[in-house]
């Protein structure tokens, strides 16, 4: 209804304009209509009810918008009416989008190993990888996951850089030795794919499994080896694509 009150219709028959408004139930302009031949409207009111019946010939009609009644058209209030509208409609617009965004994203419990969870994790409402979540005492998180790209992840809290340091993630168990490899942060969490040699490495972790990164070092215990944690991680990852 909003349209029809901002709305001039001119009605032009063989090159001739015909005023007609009115709306809302208070005559506003003229009506200069031809009566012979006739064909009948009836224009809505916002009240939900009809102004009045327009008559005009039927060939050659045209129903066209006069561009100069933009604002001489509005009923009173209609701006301040638009102005409060305007945002309230501008918010649905971005919760519509923003809603199917954030449903791209989401997790599934899908059992334990060890002392932690097993969850699915999908992006872009597909299956994404596995993951074995792990929090120490301080109930910091420790995420092992290995994904459809056939890879091992490893994610952190995020720490205090180091300066003039590359950002690393390295890890390490009771007599063992250290093993490095860059890391990316979005500022919520640290993650690094480790390279084939650091997997091997931690495949004879005993213990605690020790992680440093920037000024930080944590320590969890997976309540397994880390060898048992890293093969059932990557069997519910396999299982859950499909590939065996």
């Amino acid at each position: 209804m909003l349209a029809w009150a901002g709305l001039k219709a001119g009605l032009r028959e063989r090159g001739e304009w015909l005023s007609a408004s009115g709306y809302g139930g208070k005559r506003r302009g003229r009506h200069d209509v031809p009566q012979a031949g006739t064909w009948k409207a009836m224009a809505p009111r916002l009240d939900g009810g009809l102004a009045e019946s327009f008559q005009w010939k039927r060939r050659h009609l045209n129903l066209e918008i006069d561009p100069a009644m933009n604002q001489a058209c509005l009923f009173p209030g209609m701006r301040r009416i638009t102005r409060f509208l305007l945002p309230g409609v501008m918010a649905l617009v971005v919760v519509t989008h923003a809603a199917p965004a954030a449903a791209q994203y989401r997790e599934e419990q899908a059992g334990q190993v060890g002392s932690g969870t097993v969850v699915r994790i999908f992006e872009a409402n597909r299956f994404n990888r596995r993951s074995g979540t792990f929090f120490d005492a301080n109930r910091n998180m420790l995420r092992i996951a290995f994904g459809i790209g056939r890879s091992y992840g490893l994610s952190i809290p995020p720490v205090t850089p180091a300066p003039g340091v590359p950002l690393t993630i390295a890890v390490s168990a009771a007599g063992s030795g250290t093993h490095a490899s860059e890391a990316t942060t979005n500022g919520q969490r640290i993650w690094t794919t480790p390279p084939q040699p650091t997997i091997e490495a931690m495949m004879n972790f005993r213990g605690p499994m020790i992680v440093q990164s920037g000024r930080s070092r944590f320590q969890w215990s997976l309540g397994a080896s880390v060898q048992d944690v890293l093969i059932a991680i990557e069997n519910c990852t396999n299982r859950a694509a499909g590939w065996r």
